[in-house]
């Protein structure tokens, strides 16, 4: 009941989360645009005649661009703002998604068995925990899925051999597949 209720508080913050990001990035867009309309206005203004004319010359261009440097320090503001709140949102979600797994582990030693599926479920699950030597043969696994899909393939079959040495059905299914790629 404690683990429902934390992970429901964890989706609004990731959806508060989300927000706060998408907030960023429009006003680091108006920032972006008012940039440019101020590089736009400050070309338009003639200062080569402004420094002939004996009369002050009144632009309102340049009013403008006070305005829009004006806009944009406040624009700096905001931004500034919504990142400390996005940093704080983050935080908080780190913190939620600990105890949520805390919470969950010790359910787990509690019962003997993961309460949050049912074995219906977990037919075709199996209980492997991965140390880091499986950690790095998966991440070579990964890099070599890029340079050379049928070695991947083959180091993909060992390895499932390895954790789940009884099923010999889906290493048929690999070996017709990088067959037919070769």
């Amino acid at each position: 009941m404690v683990i429902s209720f934390l992970k429901k508080y964890q989706e609004e913050i990731l959806d508060q989360k989300i927000s706060l990001e998408n907030q960023i990035h429009e006003l680091e867009v108006k920032c972006l645009e008012t940039d440019t309309f101020i590089e736009m206005l400050q070309k338009e203004i003639d200062n080569k005649f402004e420094s002939f004319s004996p009369l002050q010359v009144y632009s309102p261009n340049k009013d403008k661009i006070v305005d829009l440097k004006f806009e944009k320090r406040l624009l700096g503001e905001d931004i500034k703002q919504l990142k400390e709140s996005l940093a704080k949102c983050t935080t908080r979600f780190d913190e939620v998604s600990d105890v949520i797994n805390e919470e969950e582990r010790k359910l787990i030693k509690e019962n003997g068995k993961n309460p949050f599926t049912k074995d219906e479920d977990c037919s075709n699950v199996f209980k492997y925990e991965i140390d880091e030597a499986d950690l790095k043969r998966l991440e070579f696994i990964s890099n070599l899925l890029d340079h050379d899909v049928t070695r991947a393939k083959i180091e993909l079959k060992g390895f499932i051999k390895k954790i789940k040495p009884d099923d010999s059905s889906e290493d048929d299914n690999i070996d017709e597949n990088v067959s037919r790629e070769t």
